[in-house]
C-alpha cells in the first residue's frame, strides 16, 4: 500500500537543440511487453493520493487561460486506486476515485477500471462528472487470436454523457465554441459493436 499527502511534484522540461541529435532513435518494442524489458512486475493493493499538486512545464512556467499541454496544472488532487498489477503482458487497475483543479476546469469525480492483456483490452466503468457535465463509458476490444472461434465482438462501445459546452471552455478555442453558444445542456449516446468479417 502507498499514501502521500500533500505532496508536491514539479516537472520542468527545456528544450536544448544542441544535445538532440544524440538523443538514441527509439527501437521497435513489442506493444504487450508492458515492462519495457525492465524484468520488474508491480503489484500494489492501494494507492491514496492526498491535497497533492502536479505541474509540467515546458521552456518556461507560466499558467495558461486555455488548456495547453505544454503546461499542465493540477492542483488538490484526491486519488484512489487498487489492485494495480503490471507485468510483463499485463496491465490491471481500478480508479476508485479521482478529483483534481485545473486552472479554469474542476474534475469533481471519476473512476475506471482497466484491464490489458494478450486477449483484450477493457476500459470499463468510466465515470467523469465536472459540475453539469457527465459522462459514462465502457471499451472493449477483444483480440482476433480470442475470438475467432467464437462469436464474441471484437469491439463493443457504449457511452452516454451529458454535456453543457460552455462549461468545457477551458479545453475549446473561443472560435470553436462560438458555434455552441445557442446549445442548452445536450445529451450524447453511443452504442456499437464490430466483429471483423
Amino acid at each position: 500500500s502507498i499514501y502521500l499527502s500533500k505532496a508536491e511534484l514539479i516537472v520542468f522540461q527545456s528544450e536544448n537543440p544542441e544535445n538532440s541529435a544524440n538523443i538514441p532513435a527509439p527501437t521497435k518494442a513489442n506493444v504487450f511487453n508492458l515492462d519495457v524489458d525492465l524484468g520488474i512486475a508491480l503489484d500494489v493493493a492501494n494507492l491514496n493520493v492526498e491535497n497533492s499538486n502536479f505541474s509540467l512545464h515546458n521552456n518556461r512556467i507560466t499558467t495558461t487561460q486555455k488548456f495547453d499541454p505544454a503546461h499542465i496544472q493540477l492542483q488538490d488532487i484526491q486519488i484512489k486506486l487498487a489492485d494495480i498489477l503490471v507485468n510483463e503482458d499485463t496491465l490491471n487497475g481500478d480508479l476508485l476515485s479521482l478529483s483534481a483543479q485545473m486552472p479554469g476546469f474542476k474534475l469533481n469525480e471519476g473512476r475506471f477500471a482497466l484491464q490489458w492483456n494478450r486477449q483484450q483490452f477493457a476500459f470499463t466503468d468510466l465515470h467523469l462528472a465536472s459540475n453539469t457535465n457527465q459522462l459514462d463509458a465502457d471499451l472493449k476490444v477483444y483480440t482476433l487470436n480470442s475470438n475467432e472461434d467464437s462469436d464474441l465482438d471484437n469491439l463493443e462501445l457504449n457511452v452516454l454523457g451529458k454535456i453543457e459546452p460552455a462549461a468545457l471552455a477551458y479545453f475549446f478555442s473561443d472560435s470553436l465554441l462560438d458555434q455552441f453558444n445557442h446549445w442548452k445542456p445536450t445529451e450524447v449516446k453511443l452504442e456499437g459493436n464490430y466483429n471483423q468479417g
